[in-house]
């Protein structure tokens, strides 16, 4: 057991850090969970809940704002000039990208609109049992 979790931290301390996870450590904004690019502006979900907005093309990164900071989101997806998050509970929410540093909620529908090839796959309940 003591040599499984060992290897898992090694395993865990060798895995490239990615630019989004080094800028949220230096900013201090703690573990990321997941992270998009579009236009030059860095989306980031954030372990301690919300979306970081950053700009990682300086010398430093810059934390340029937070949305959402009461929700977790664990998925970033970007879709046209929108931006989806997908929260820990598997609800989506968007955001319109127009101005990409200054991200403003958007409906579903119309973020959807945007991506005529883009697939949706749900999973279907499963048939009631007899008794």
């Amino acid at each position: 057991m003591l040599g499984s979790a060992l290897l898992a931290s090694v395993i865990v301390a060798q895995a490239p850090v990615s630019p989004a996870s080094s800028a949220a450590e230096t900013l201090g904004l703690g573990p990321v969970l997941d992270s998009v690019v579009h236009q030059g502006v860095t989306y980031v979900a954030l372990g301690r809940g919300g979306i970081a907005v950053l700009k990682l093309d300086g010398a430093a990164p810059q934390l340029v704002r937070r949305i959402e900071e009461g929700r977790r989101f664990v998925r970033l997806v970007v879709v046209g000039q929108s931006l989806l998050a997908i929260e820990q509970r598997e609800e989506a929410h968007a955001f319109s990208l127009a101005t990409p540093e200054q991200p403003q909620p958007d409906s579903l529908a119309s973020a959807l609109g945007a991506a005529r090839d883009l697939t949706v796959v749900t999973q279907a309940p499963p048939p009631p049992q007899a008794p």
